[in-house]
């Protein structure tokens, strides 16, 4: 398409719109495909981003290079996301963030490196191939590797989109004429202290609004391509104010979430506003050396990008620690009370500490659930939603949680366990993911709190009271199994006692709210929506209350303990570098099919049923088939006292009888 230079208003207006919606469509295809690669890359290799984080040790280079390479992967704003996401969970501490963080800006410059190559021409083949990995492989790794390749090519599709919509943009004659375009670029160009002011707030508040500095840049490029950025003066605002913009990402990310979220928002925000500074005091020495390393104008903005984001990480990070106590005292965060984390990688060589630090773990998880209960509540009664997006963010971190611990207990089964350790390592799995859909369930309930205030639905005061009945109960449960949790702790008994009590008295009360419910639903006095939202929060209450009492059962497991006494034995790691060779493997179920093999269980089953039955004590048989007419007439006693003795013996032998099944578990 092109715009006719010498066409009427209204054919120039038509066509200026098609190239508007053009330039609009490629920025969207851009912007997609940058977050189809995110999206594939986090699922292909998401655990082992998610340990390369947490391996991580407090070494600042190595955190700068975690940052770099994951940034890289997956792009600053993906990368700066999950790390708030740790930080939320407590995974991470805010000072040891700093050098994840100063990589990250620097990762997305690498990626920016890529697409300043002129490999646009190869977008299709990029998309077939990446579209075919997709669909045929059938291998998680091959189909996400195909879906970031077919990212790879949309990207580079949705530039050549943008460059083909501005193109037309400067043969209008009636824009040249009149000079529009130059003066435009001139307002926003640093060959002046005005336009780089204004051209950084620009391109800051363009970025802030479409959320992605990489389609900022790309945008750059394509304006160089079209020569309609002529020069490093007209490109250099674009960069500094695409830095600014997508510290709105990290923001947005933190809202909702504790105040290490937020300090890191903070962090990012002051660090790209420090190397924007440096940037524009060097200005000069940019646009003097940015041409001696070669290439055209697009090479040289790359370049520029990558120099000014290393120079600025190399001048903050051996003062790190420094940059992160500045943050803590001029960021106004209250602190919230939520521990870090107490997973650490250093004591998988000593399993006893590390089930230890599982079992505090899972108990700061159940804090987390009580929290966000308690939140919810509160919201419910005061009527107001703006406290249940922290909900949502504290689910968010107990989704975290439940991978790193699950990540931390594999790496804990590799080690060589004794067979209490080995069942302890099920048992805490098994415990997180109660916990975990403990906060599934408070989430739809803050969900389903926020859907009945938009709703306008009101509960009478007698309703709400009788969800607050059941929510101070479903806390207790909660608080008590936190309590029993605790290790080498004298109140665990005392706590699965209690337990056991609240227990009966919590269904009690849910099941004496349920048939006052039912008997109000019959008499008309809920209408059907209402009964709709009180039975659904009825529901979530009940499943608060049943998987936290899971972890209460798995608790009272005879080998749910740890011993003190082995906190300092190691245990090496177990070689599983030589597997069983294929050709050494027994197919399963021997080669059967399916139906054969449950035929066959089938058989054993009747078989060792039979042989049960014949097990029975032959004492207790032929006690419980006497008949008084089996009684032989020669005894010499009496017909009344046979039959008197003869009842006197059946009795004994139904008593026998029940005993010796009571006790046939047991003996089993």
């Amino acid at each position: 398409m092109t715009l006719s230079p010498g066409g009427s208003g209204c054919c120039l207006l038509n066509d200026f719109f098609f190239a508007l919606t053009k330039l609009l469509g490629g920025l969207g295809l851009f912007i997609y495909a940058m977050e189809l690669m995110s999206q594939a890359l986090q699922k292909g290799a998401g655990s082992k981003l998610r340990g390369l984080l947490q391996r991580v040790t407090e070494n600042r280079w190595n955190g700068l290079f975690a940052g770099t390479s994951l940034s890289f992967l997956v792009h600053s704003s993906a990368a700066t996301v999950m790390i708030v996401g740790f930080l939320s969970a407590g995974l991470m501490t805010f000072t040891r963030s700093i050098p994840f963080m100063l990589g990250a800006n620097i990762g997305t410059t690498l990626s920016m490196q890529l697409i300043s190559f002129k490999i646009g021409k190869f977008c299709y083949l990029a998309i077939a191939l990446g579209l075919l990995s997709s669909k045929i492989f059938k291998r998680e790794i091959l189909v996400q590797s195909g879906r970031a390749f077919l990212g790879f090519g949309l990207l580079f599709l949705g530039m050549s989109l943008m460059s083909s919509a501005i193109s037309p943009l400067k043969d209008v004659q009636s824009l040249n004429q009149s000079g529009a375009l130059e003066n435009s670029i001139q307002w926003i160009s640093g060959a002046t202290i005005t336009g780089l002011i204004i051209g950084i707030l620009f391109w800051s508040l363009f970025t802030s609004i479409i959320q992605s500095s990489g389609a900022t840049l790309a945008i750059c490029f394509t304006l160089c391509t079209q020569n309609l950025f002529t020069s490093f003066d007209d490109l250099f605002p674009c960069l500094l104010g695409a830095h600014i913009g997508t510290c709105v990402t990290a923001a947005l990310g933190s809202l909702g979430g504790n105040f290490r979220a937020k300090r890191m928002a903070l962090a990012h925000f002051v660090f790209n506003v420090f190397s924007t500074v440096l940037a524009c005091i060097l200005f000069e020495l940019y646009k003097y050396t940015m041409p001696m390393l070669g290439g055209d104008l697009i090479r040289q903005a790359a370049n520029a990008n990558t120099v000014i984001q290393v120079s600025a990480a190399l001048l903050i990070l051996p003062f790190s620690r420094t940059y992160a106590r500045f943050i803590k005292k001029i960021g106004p965060f209250k602190k919230d009370g939520m521990q870090k984390s107490f997973l650490d990688d250093s004591l998988l060589d000593t399993p006893e500490m590390a089930l230890v630090a599982v079992i505090k773990e899972i108990r700061r998880v159940s804090r987390m659930n009580r929290t966000m209960l308690e939140i919810s509540m509160k919201s419910l009664l005061a009527v107001d939603t703006k406290d249940l997006l922290s909900v949502r963010k504290m689910q968010e971190a107990l989704d975290v949680l439940n991978q790193s611990v699950n990540h931390y207990l594999l790496g804990l089964a590799e080690r060589e366990l004794s067979e209490r350790q080995s069942l302890l390592v099920q048992y805490l799995g098994s415990c997180m993911r109660s916990f975990k859909r403990t906060g599934d369930h408070i989430e739809t309930l803050s969900q389903l709190i926020d859907q009945k205030i938009a709703r306008d639905i009101w509960f009478d005061n007698d309703d709400v009271r009788r969800l607050v009945v059941l929510y101070k109960s479903a806390d207790r449960i909660l608080k008590l199994v936190a309590r029993s949790l605790k290790p080498l702790s004298s109140k665990t008994e005392s706590a699965l006692e209690a337990l056991s009590k609240e227990q009966e008295l919590y269904y009690s009360e849910s099941i004496a709210i349920r048939e006052s419910f039912q008997r109000r639903v019959l008499d008309k006095q809920f209408d059907p929506l209402q009964g709709i939202y009180f039975n659904n929060f009825l529901n979530c209450f009940d499943r608060v209350a049943k998987h936290s009492l899971a972890v209460a059962e798995m608790k009272k497991k005879p080998l749910f303990v740890v011993k003190a006494e082995k906190f300092e034995l190691e245990s090496p790691k177990l070689d599983l570098s030589n597997p069983v060779p294929i050709a050494e493997r027994n197919p399963y179920g021997e080669g059967k099919t399916l139906e054969e093999l449950i035929k066959e269980i089938e058989i054993e089953r009747k078989a060792s049923a039979k042989v049960r039955a014949v097990q029975v004590p032959a004492d207790v048989t032929s006690a419980v088939d006497v008949t008084p007419e089996e009684i032989p007439e020669s005894s010499g006693e009496t017909p009344a006292k046979t039959k008197a003795e003869t009842t006197e013996t059946k009795a004994e032998t139904t008593e026998t009888k029940a005993t010796t099944l009571k006790e046939a578990p047991s003996q089993e």
